[in-house]
């Protein structure tokens, strides 16, 4: 069960794989594929690298959660 949504976008591939990383050690997970789009901004392409992660409950927790209630 997804418990908790975040979205990471940067213009720099290498800052945003730090960023995942980081993230990766405090338990969230990537959700899909990465995303790279190429707007261009006053005539420059600018691309936006863009990574979505999920935090997921332990399924026992969950369950366990469900029965005290």
């Amino acid at each position: 069960m997804v418990t908790e949504y975040e979205v990471l976008s940067e213009n720099d591939l290498g800052v945003l794989k730090t960023k995942v990383k980081e993230a990766l050690g405090k338990g969230w997970q990537p959700y899909s594929c990465l995303q790279v789009s190429t707007p261009v901004v006053n005539g420059v392409v600018a691309p936006l690298f863009t990574q979505a992660l999920v935090k997921v409950a332990d399924p026992a927790q969950v369950e366990e959660e469900f029965l005290v209630k």
